[in-house]
């Protein structure tokens, strides 16, 4: 696709621009990424489809133009990064969708096209009302209401030994993409036996609260050597652990 001239795309923009239906049944849910092996979170397609309607928290006929433009747009079908606000690639999508470019003033500069979809003061996302401490947190949340991974594992380049360039595993943050990383390179699991996932280095308090609210956080240095010793009294030696 041939790029416009950013000055030429602001002259063709309408002062008074045409708005899309905001039906639940506009957006291209056939193009939506479902959850793939090993991915935790899945897009909820009936929440998806009323999302910025008169049926959401946040009806907004401009707001959900962007999101049908954004489904049906290469980055989104090709698990690509998304353009960056004062791009061309970015201003053309608003332009296809029929929105202003004023709706992203107040996203940061050079700030992800995804910004007119929260509140930045606020760190707030419009999808689900959930407010975040960062930008990238935020912006993370609008990803996985519609399935956009653009962070992949680079297996062997990042220091991962199970995933491969062909079949990477893919994260809506660089921060996940990162734990994913340190995961691999972390012995460290969760003591729980009904869960025993890996946990990144220094994250068990955030991995209880994230996954076992309910429970008190153990001290991994324990843990470690409860680890050592099962694995010990495995191999069947005569000897007490401690003396050994």
């Amino acid at each position: 696709m041939q790029m416009l001239e950013s000055s030429n795309l602001d002259a063709s923009c309408p002062s008074v621009v045409p708005l899309l239906d905001v039906s639940p049944t506009s957006l291209p849910l056939a193009y939506v990424h479902s959850k793939k092996k090993g991915e935790r979170t899945a897009v909820d397609l009936s929440f998806l489809s009323h999302a910025f309607t008169e049926e959401s928290s946040h009806p907004d006929a401009q707001k959900r133009a962007l999101l049908v433009e954004f489904l049906r747009s290469g980055f989104y079908l090709n698990h690509e990064h998304e353009p960056r606000i004062g791009t061309v690639d970015a201003e053309l999508i608003f332009y296809m969708a029929g929105v202003p470019l004023s709706l992203a003033d107040d996203a940061p500069r050079n700030g992800s096209i995804f910004s007119p979809l929260v509140n930045i003061d606020t760190m707030t996302c419009l999808f689900c009302d959930k407010v975040h401490k960062s930008i990238e947190r935020v912006i993370g949340c609008v990803r996985s209401h519609i399935g956009h991974r653009p962070f992949a594992c680079g297996g062997d380049k990042d220091g991962c030994n199970s995933c491969t360039e062909s079949r990477p595993a893919r994260f809506f943050t660089g921060s996940h993409l990162r734990d994913h990383v340190s995961k691999k390179n972390n012995p460290d699991r969760c003591p729980l036996p009904d869960c025993k996932l890996p946990i990144r280095i220094g994250g068990i308090r955030r991995h209880y609260r994230s996954m076992h609210p309910s429970k008190p956080v153990p001290d991994m240095k324990t843990e470690r050597k409860r680890a050592r010793r099962r694995t010990h009294r495995g191999a069947a030696c005569p000897q007490l652990f401690s003396s050994c």
